[in-house]
Order: structure tokens, then C-alpha cells, then sequence
């Protein structure tokens, strides 16, 4: 998912993920999430099969994209907090 903005993310502080029901059996990617603004800490919760952040992906804009240093998994029930960060 390239650039995810899903539906009131600007309101949302955290987001209940399911990959089961998009790619069964495999990881869903997760290259950028768009509507950030500095500072802002956004969950990530993980509430059914695999999701995986893609370190600095080409795939989403450059603003939208993750600084973590490598991919990182999120099994079910998992949550990783992430903050926005204008500066880097």
C-alpha cells in the first residue's frame, strides 16, 4: 500500500490493521502513510495476519515514507507506534 490514507487517518491516532482479508498468506506492505504533520504519533495495530513497513520505499512520496532503519513486521496483535518527523 503505497502512500495509505485511509479513510478520517487525519482524526485517527491509531489504526486497526487486518491483512487477512487483502493478500491472504502473505505480508501487506505498507511503503508510506500520507497526511502526516511534525510530531504527530500515530499506532499501528496489527489485528489479524502480517503487516510489513517498508524502510524508505521509493513507492510512496518521499514526506509519507518510513525511517526505521529496515523493514519491520508486525505479527498479529502487534503495534508499533510511529511519529512523523519533518526535520529528516
Amino acid at each position: 500500500m503505497n502512500d495509505y490514507n485511509p479513510t478520517d487517518l487525519a482524526t485517527a491516532s491509531t489504526l486497526r490493521l487486518s491483512s487477512d482479508s487483502i493478500f491472504p498468506a502473505t505480508p501487506w506492505a505498507i511503503t508510506g502513510i500520507a497526511g502526516g504533520a511534525a510530531g504527530r504519533v500515530l499506532i499501528l495495530h496489527c489485528i489479524a495476519g502480517d503487516l510489513q513497513l517498508k524502510d524508505e520505499s521509493a513507492s510512496s512520496a518521499a514526506g509519507n515514507r518510513f525511517a526505521i532503519g529496515g523493514d519491520f513486521f508486525l505479527g498479529t496483535d502487534d503495534s508499533v507506534a510511529i511519529q512523523y518527523d519533518a526535520v529528516s
